[in-house]
């Protein structure tokens, strides 16, 4: 070998590592836990400033948890580490060693201002196919500013078109997706629709053949997001029990999709999936209006201080 010429690696520069491409196996997550040692300096974090796993306990952690993280650094901002002590914190700390980064220029407003940020760059974050947060960046949860994250299509006209096409390839049932970019939604679910059944796009247009062979998929019910009837006021409107259980609900505002036989009879697997990923979007955004209604009614004296208090749920898939 040439004494002045340098190894092939040095001279290719390799591209920085991407966002989680996989779950993490339960041999590796073990083993990363085992080799995790505190940071007494930073609570939360472990003397390499990643978040330590062993703080992930609720199912919604392990989510985060569970992600294979490519990155082997978190980019705190000039290398300046910040404590994790909340639930929020250490979720978005680990998505953003495991998240979609924005491309050069196209930040949300908060990081390309460079607004309260606890890191470098600005990422998206999805957990199991799932994008968390609204679609808002784990830089801005982390610092409790996700409701005001540029990227929320709820609250921002614009979006970036690379935050889009992420929900719409990783998330194709979106919600927000179908309420906010209905055109790129019904492509998004073609397309994953064909992924999921090949067949499909084989037969010629017009085959009647071919359509009774592989009939199309069952329509999906639409979920209203406002009121059923506007005429009518929502005062007269008595709470719904549900049929299979749960807490009651006013059929004005919302429709249990676990009135759905489909739903609740799990024989359809990606019907149930599709559901499921719904009802998270539906969460986070009727959570979202909650927490907008009581701030405001709190500053009118409306209401006192709230209760936060959670009712006992009746599980409608337990098995007896």
């Amino acid at each position: 070998m040439c004494p002045t010429c340098a190894p092939i690696s040095e001279l290719m520069e390799l591209p920085p590592p991407g966002p989680s491409l996989r779950l993490r196996t339960a041999v590796e997550l073990t083993a990363a836990i085992k080799d995790q040692v505190e940071d007494t300096s930073f609570p939360g974090l472990d003397i390499n400033g990643l978040p330590l796993m062993r703080n992930f306990i609720t199912s919604l952690d392990n989510k985060f948890r569970d992600l294979h993280p490519e990155r082997t650094e978190l980019d705190w901002k000039n290398g300046t580490r910040r404590p994790v002590k909340s639930p929020a914190a250490r979720r978005s700390a680990q998505g953003q060693l495991c998240g979609v980064e924005a491309p050069a220029n196209q930040e949300c407003t908060s990081c390309a201002e460079g607004k309260n940020n606890t890191f470098d760059h600005c990422r998206i974050v999805f957990t199991k196919e799932q994008a968390q947060w609204a679609w808002a960046c784990a830089n801005c949860v982390f610092v409790g500013a996700g409701h005001k994250c540029s990227f929320r299509p709820d609250r921002f006209l614009h979006v970036p078109s690379w935050v889009v096409t992420a929900v719409a390839e990783r998330q194709p049932s979106s919600l927000m997706l179908s309420a906010h970019y209905p055109t790129m939604h019904s492509s998004a679910n073609r397309m994953s629709l064909m992924r999921r059944n090949p067949i499909l796009n084989v037969a010629p247009a017009g085959s009647n053949d071919a359509d009774k062979e592989n009939p199309p998929p069952p329509k999906r019910r639409k979920f209203q997001i406002g009121p059923a009837n506007p005429g009518e006021g929502t005062v007269k409107d008595a709470p719904l029990k549900l049929k299979k259980g749960g807490l009651p609900s006013n059929p004005t505002w919302y429709k249990s999709p676990l009135e759905d036989p489909k739903v609740y009879g799990m024989e359809d697997k990606a019907y149930a999936l599709d559901t499921y990923r719904d009802l998270a979007d539906i969460i986070a955004r009727a959570t979202e209006d909650h927490a907008r209604m009581k701030e405001t009614m709190l500053e009118k004296g409306f209401l006192s201080e709230p209760d936060d208090q959670k009712p006992e749920e009746e599980n409608v898939f337990a098995v007896e």
